[in-house]
């Protein structure tokens, strides 16, 4: 039950996260011990550095994707955009061949510039990483995976930097609600 505080309703610490929502959605990509490429979903995408390009992935602690990275120390940021959403949530599907995830939705393959672990062709942007370091929090259920971007690529420009509404990337709100990216709101910065 919701109870008001100053015009602001409680919100269920379990929901709490869902205020910092929408986040970006992505499909990572990585490479298994036998060299099979595993592509999985995830929302927990953030940068956490501009020098160097640090970016982050909350990741459920055990998931192939982090075993994945630990091995063969590089992954794949693709971002999701509207064009291929459904198939990259697909990929969630749990099963006993992750590695033909790819394949079962019809998404493709292509190498990438600067690591072993290819990219999905649909994205229309990338961020090629190698592992940098894992943060296991004590208490929590995700682990935190950084990585170093060596290489990023967007089809799309303006002005020398990624042009977010052609990209119509989407974002995870929770459960099956996802946003796109609305119109610019540009403000004053004082620095």
């Amino acid at each position: 039950m919701a109870v008001a505080l100053g015009g602001l309703s409680e919100v269920p610490l379990r929901d709490a996260v869902r205020l910092l929502n929408p986040k970006v959605f992505a499909l990572v990509t990585t490479l298994d011990a036998e060299g099979r490429v595993d592509a999985a979903p995830f929302a927990f995408v953030y940068p956490i550095s501009i020098d160097p390009p640090l970016v982050c992935l909350g990741i459920t602690k055990g998931k192939l994707t982090v075993k994945n990275i630990l091995e063969r120390r590089e992954f794949v940021i693709n971002v999701v955009s509207a064009g291929f959403a459904q198939k990259a949530v697909f990929c969630e599907e749990k099963s006993g061949e992750p590695w033909k995830r790819l394949e079962r939705t019809g998404l493709q393959t292509e190498a990438s510039k600067m690591v072993r672990v290819p990219r999905v062709k649909e994205s229309r942007a990338v961020l090629e990483c190698i592992f940098h370091e894992l943060l296991e929090p004590r208490e929590g259920d995700h682990a935190l995976v950084v990585g170093r971007v060596v290489r990023a690529e967007c089809a799309f420009m303006k002005g020398g930097v990624p042009d977010l509404d052609r990209l119509d990337y989407l974002m995870h709100a929770f459960g099956g609600e996802f946003r796109r990216v609305g119109g610019e709101v540009a403000l004053e910065r004082r620095k």
